[in-house]
């Protein structure tokens, strides 16, 4: 029962105070566990903590009470018989029935009231005789370090007769002990009122239920008696027991970083005995302990139930250097018992007034990004209690706007966003998060974060014919125009490309499409001179290639400049290719290289001289088309490299002939274009070929030989 009771009131507490919206409810460990009064079963405050900070583990931390000052106590209740007899009661052993007991309202010692006792005999011949007594029971729970029995008796006679009181204990086993006896009346008079003080220490050795016995005893008369009246009254009668008493008192700490509004301590306890404990919280400001929000519980014997204090108004009193405390304690008695406390918990709750704080904030521009590139935007967000939403500001459309958002659901998350550069070329975008929390705390205070979005741009180049020589195309022939275009710094949409020549010194205008036009026309079906890329739209990075099918019907010897303009549908600066100068000529620049490979087989490092393999077979020919024009050829050759050391053997190594198999007339190749051969005319060119080694690894080493062929002016 005492856990379901535990979580009804946590349950209600947290509904409270989510009900506000607001309210922060920290549940804290007891921190610091003093033993002030009492036997302890442990003082070391790991274990403590062990026992006490867990709810409901059955886990409990015992603390015995211990002996603190004595007290009388009278178990009596009814000693002076003041308005009534209760609690006594009347027996007698009467065979004459002349005997009778009861309360009297005079008589009495200090007041009125009085128990009576009468032995009224009306017969002198019977002579009779009787016992009377009273009883009072009373419960002891505990040995009382001493014992006294005390009581005030008047005694009056009316005739020769024998007559006493006794004053009796019964103890719990039945035992039943004479403690005081009066003398034995035999004349008529009275005593006046007298009193007997008897120490029963001896006799209270063990708990339980214990009778008072107030008795008078009539026994034969003289022969000579003449109807004796016996009578007796009993006042301020009763047993003092002198216990020691016990106590147990133990204080409890918490830490709290910030003045609540609410302070809620509870304990969870129960005595081996039946008790009355209190819980107190510490005043730091009166130096004093206050019981005003504090419970007082009688506590049912190994029955576990909780106490606690709930502190709603002048916190600031309660809390001191971060430090909370409360002490639990027994109202002392004769009981010893021992406490067993089996947790301590405190619930603070306090207005939510902390922000929620960035702990790391990146984007992945490098401070420079792509045109259509999507900038990732993170930022951490921690709070003390719970994030709500962060919120993406950026200036992209040219004022700093809410853009995009972020819902979360715990004290920790990534807000992970984007921003899309797409069309924001040459912009420098600034960006920052602000986020709340679920007490709607906002954190405004980020400083921006910016990148520049670069411009795109169509990189061009004409592949084909070459920019870089004239080139010489025969009347009323085809040829390919080609260009390699390449979309950088973004994205580029679909891009086009328009084939341009010189129709005028200063003025490009499109080929034409029409068949038979001069100097050039689009030899296609359909023809087009204005084409779009085939992968549109260009990404970033990413190339296309668009050739055209040309007609030179110029006329012979007319020299006219071709280009290429390229642009597209975004608003990206056109772009234009290198020109290439063609040449209309009745001839063409055609031959055939008759050999792929050029080896030298296995010679020895640090010898000269060494020949092609098929230098003596006049192998090594180059072919001048028939078709062709005269041809000035050109040469050059790479370093030839061994890949597995890393050697070299230089270029200038390598030479050839082109006139003779003769090494002694060669003429040494650089890795630059060399002049070998002019004019040369339709039919064969033979070169021979050989290889000076240095002082090198032994290895395969490999290079490539480049031959040019250009019209002869």
């Amino acid at each position: 029962m005492r856990l379901v009771l535990l979580f009804l009131f946590l349950i209600l507490l947290y509904l409270i105070f989510l009900s506000k919206g607001l309210i922060i409810v920290e549940q804290l460990n007891q921190t610091e566990s003093s033993n002030v009064t009492g036997m302890a079963s442990t003082l070391v405050q790991e274990q403590i903590d062990n026992l006490l900070n867990t709810l409901a583990d059955d886990l409990v931390w015992e603390i015995e009470e211990v002996e603190v000052g004595y007290s009388l106590t009278y178990p009596v209740q009814n000693m002076n018989f003041t308005s009534d007899a209760s609690g006594w009661i009347y027996g007698e052993v009467d065979p004459n029935n002349v005997a009778s007991g009861s309360w009297s309202s005079t008589g009495g010692h200090y007041d009125p009231g009085a128990y009576y006792m009468v032995h009224d005999d009306n017969d002198a011949k019977t002579n009779p005789t009787s016992e009377q007594w009273i009883n009072y029971s009373f419960t002891i729970n505990s040995i009382p370090l001493s014992a006294k029995s005390f009581g005030w008796y008047n005694i009056t006679l009316d005739d020769d007769t024998q007559y006493h009181i006794e004053v009796r204990l019964i103890v719990p086993n039945g035992t039943e002990y004479i403690i005081y006896v009066s003398q034995t009346y035999t004349v008529a008079g009275s005593t006046g009122w007298l009193s007997w003080e008897v120490d029963v220490s001896q006799y209270f050795t063990e708990t339980g239920t214990y009778t008072y016995k107030l008795y008078a005893q009539t026994e034969p008369a003289p022969k000579n008696a003449d109807k004796p009246t016996n009578t007796v009254y009993w006042d301020d009668v009763g047993i003092e027991l002198n216990f020691s008493t016990y106590k147990v008192e133990v204080w409890h700490n918490t830490t709290i970083t910030k003045i609540p509004f609410n302070i809620n301590a509870t304990i969870n306890f129960t005595s081996t005995v039946p008790k009355t404990f209190k819980l107190e919280i510490y005043d730091w400001l009166s130096q004093d302990w206050n019981s005003t929000f504090c419970e007082e519980k009688v506590i049912v014997a190994n029955s576990y139930d909780f106490m606690w204090c709930n502190v709603t108004s002048d916190l600031n009193k309660f809390v001191q250097n971060n430090k909370t405390r409360i002490r639990l304690y027994s109202i002392e008695n004769n009981e010893k018992g021992i406490l067993k406390e089996d947790w301590v918990q405190f619930f603070v709750s306090y207005q939510d007034t902390e922000p929620p704080r960035y702990l790391y904030v990146k984007d992945d521009s490098n401070g420079l990004v792509n045109e259509s590139s999507l900038v990732n935007v993170s930022v951490l967000w921690n709070d003390n209690l719970n994030l709500s939403h962060a919120i993406l500001i950026h200036n992209a459309s040219g004022t700093f706007e809410n853009v995009s958002f972020c819902s979360f659901s715990s004290s920790l998350e990534w807000c992970n966003l984007t921003i899309d550069t797409y069309n924001q070329q040459g912009k420098t975008i600034c960006w920052k998060q602000i986020a709340n929390d679920t007490s709607n705390n906002w954190n405004t205070s980020m400083s921006m974060n910016c990148f520049e979005v670069l411009v795109p741009y169509l990189e061009v180049k004409l592949l084909s014919p070459n920019p870089s020589f004239i080139t010489y195309i025969v009347q009323n022939s085809t040829f390919s125009v080609n260009v390699s275009i390449k979309c950088k710094n973004g994205g580029c949409d679909d891009v086009y490309g328009e084939i341009l020549y010189n129709s005028s010194s200063d003025t490009f205008s499109p080929i034409p499409t029409l068949q038979g036009a001069q100097p050039f026309f689009i030899q296609e079906t359909p023809a087009y001179s204005f084409k779009s890329c085939f992968n549109n739209p260009l990404e970033n990075e990413e190339t296309c290639s668009i050739s055209w099918l040309i007609n030179a019907t110029g006329a012979v010897g007319s020299a006219w400049e071709i280009k290429v303009k390229v642009n597209s549908s975004k608003e990206i600066a056109e772009n234009f290719t290198e020109s290439a100068i063609l040449v209309i000529s009745s001839c063409t620049l055609s031959f055939t290289l008759n050999f792929k490979i050029l080896e030298f087989g296995e010679i020895f490092p640090n010898t000269q001289a060494n020949p092609a393999l098929k230098n003596s077979e006049n192998f090594y020919n180059i072919t001048i088309n028939p078709e062709s024009c005269p041809l000035d050829f050109y040469i050059n050759a790479s370093d030839l490299v061994n890949l597995t050391f890393n050697q070299v053997i230089g270029a200038g190594n390598l030479s050839f002939n082109n006139v003779s198999n003769d090494y002694s007339t060669s003429f040494r190749l650089t890795g630059e274009p060399k002049l070998f051969a002019k004019n040369v005319l339709p039919g064969n060119l033979t070169l021979w070929f050989w290889l000076d080694v240095p002082p090198v690894y032994t290895g395969i080493y490999l290079g490539n030989i480049t031959f040019m062929g250009v019209r002869s002016d």
